[in-house]
């Protein structure tokens, strides 16, 4: 399977059209047509339904779609980590964040990381924290910024000092808005909106002391998702203050849970598998500089 089949795919795919792919990637249409052809006889699959004037994915193509996209970005961050020069620190730095409080620290790293090495672009990706692990387990990622509860046997992690406090994103009209904090025993009767990850579901559960009381109406991968969800009055999404400080908005309020209950944050990448140039600074620099807020006693932000 060559390389350029699969970029030709991935150009008819977002077109859905061959002529239209044709006249982006410079070939005749015969010959775009010929190596989709031969692309399909090669897997043995149906990648594209093809009528007069639009050319669709079919399911297989959907799924092919996003292992081609994997393996270009792959193979692309490859070859501009080789390009690297020897003198001085270039290439691009993949970042990948989960919301929390960790992540109002990210803009500070980066911002000193690129005056030290202007040369550097950056690759940000967010997503919830299982997202962002199954990119650096893959290779899409250098480093990911994951939430708790976590499971970092497989990566060399560092862990951020701050702790991000569990509460509910709500309607700044209800009732319990004005509160200063939900008792546990609240939320039983509340139709909940909790994130999409079985440890934190567990987790959730497991703070009503019962782990089958837990029946949310909802769940959500990034908290922007419930957010319309929360201002139409549907429920109340379990989130942590960090992402519910981003959230939050003219028609939604944070209130945290009492008795407190706070999560920490950590920055991973993968063990046993060598950082590229820029992602080992990055590594350092991150170490450096959290150890110069603990000497100072500078809060996290």
């Amino acid at each position: 399977m060559e390389f350029r089949a699969l970029k030709y795919f991935l150009t008819v795919a977002q077109e859905e059209n061959i002529t239209k792919a044709a006249q982006i990637l410079h070939v005749t249409q015969p010959t775009l047509s010929r190596q989709m052809m031969n692309l399909e006889e090669e897997l043995g699959v149906a990648l594209f339904q093809r009528g007069r004037y639009q050319t669709v994915l079919t399911e297989e193509g959907v799924i092919f779609r996003q292992r081609a996209q994997e393996i270009v970005s792959l193979v692309e961050k490859t070859g501009r980590e080789f390009s690297d020069q020897k003198d001085e620190v270039a290439g691009v730095l993949s970042v990948g964040s989960a919301e929390s409080k960790a992540m109002w620290m990210l803009p500070e790293f980066l911002e000193e990381f690129s005056r030290r090495y202007p040369r550097v672009q950056f690759d940000m990706c967010s997503g919830c924290s299982d997202d962002v692990r199954d990119k650096v387990d893959r290779g899409l990622l250098d480093v990911g910024i994951l939430t708790e509860p976590y499971e970092i046997a497989r990566y060399e992690h560092i862990r951020f000092p701050q702790k991000d406090r569990w509460g509910l994103l709500m309607r700044r009209d209800d009732a319990l808005a004005s509160r200063e904090g939900i008792r546990m025993e609240e939320m039983r009767d509340l139709p909940l909106i909790v994130p999409k990850r079985e440890l934190l579901i567990s987790e959730i559960a497991g703070w009503f002391g019962d782990s089958g009381s837990l029946h949310p109406v909802a769940t959500y991968n990034l908290l922007l998702s419930s957010v319309p969800l929360v201002e139409r009055g549907l429920g109340y999404a379990v989130c942590m203050s960090g992402a519910g400080s981003i959230r939050e908005g003219g028609n939604t309020c944070f209130v945290p849970f009492v008795p407190e209950r706070a999560g920490g944050s950590v920055m991973i990448w993968k063990k046993n598998r060598p950082l590229n140039r820029p992602a080992s600074l990055f590594v350092r620099m991150v170490r450096e500089m959290l150890e110069e807020h603990a000497d100072t006693g500078e809060s996290a932000r």
